[in-house]
């Protein structure tokens, strides 16, 4: 399907990819902290935000994927993919099954799923617990999760990324010191008094993340 963007800006493209149940409009404070210098691409998954969806195998992981990667092939060259949770959870898929395709990643409260199904299915469990009832119907489908894929590419994945975690987000802090020790140029970048929507509350710490990795 054909994703909804927000675009401005010119110059390295960076994407910016939502957690669920959010939307375009969590980037904003972050966008025009980088708008004049990078031309900044935000995108609705499908069924959020203006990205309506009637087939439920649009939220399919590979569905999903061939969505992004319509909106990166329309960038001028390879972008700086930026995820939130579900979106840095996308990132590491796009990157792990399209090598050479991003310049770099920030993962911003995100974790890496799981090798094992016990820890998988509780996951999913969770996710079926808490849909919105009054979300797009089978949208907590895009939170599902089916293999091991990302944890097991980790290694493979070898662009420059930063890490970001709020100091207050504990349940993804174990996740920090697995992307450490597997993916091999990573760096850490905890940020003090937030939490799960750490982008949102410090747009401006997380802003400067993401020229870090443009540094690079």
């Amino acid at each position: 399907m054909q994703l909804h963007t927000e675009r401005s800006g010119s110059g390295t493209p960076v994407l910016f990819i939502h957690g669920w149940q959010n939307d375009t409009s969590v980037w904003a404070p972050i966008v025009t902290e980088l708008d004049d210098e990078v031309a900044c691409i935000a995108v609705d998954l499908p069924g959020h935000g203006h990205s309506i969806v009637d087939d439920p195998a649009e939220y399919e992981r590979d569905a999903v994927l061939a969505s992004l990667e319509t909106v990166v092939n329309d960038c001028a060259e390879p972008p700086v993919l930026v995820g939130h949770s579900l979106g840095g959870f996308l990132s590491l898929s796009y990157a792990a099954t399209r090598p050479g395709s991003v310049r770099g990643l920030v993962l911003v409260a995100t974790g890496p799923g799981y090798r094992s199904e016990g820890p998988r299915a509780a996951w999913n469990q969770w996710v079926q617990d808490n849909a919105d009832p009054d979300a797009p119907p089978h949208q907590e489908r895009i939170c599902l999760q089916h293999d091991s894929l990302v944890i097991d590419s980790l290694p493979s994945i070898d662009v420059p990324t930063a890490i970001v975690v709020g100091e207050r987000d504990t349940g993804f802090h174990a996740a920090v010191s697995v992307f450490s020790e597997k993916m091999p140029n990573t760096t850490t970048h905890r940020i003090a008094d937030a939490g799960h929507m750490v982008h949102a509350k410090r747009p401006v710490e997380v802003a400067a993340v993401v020229r870090s990795i443009l540094a690079r």
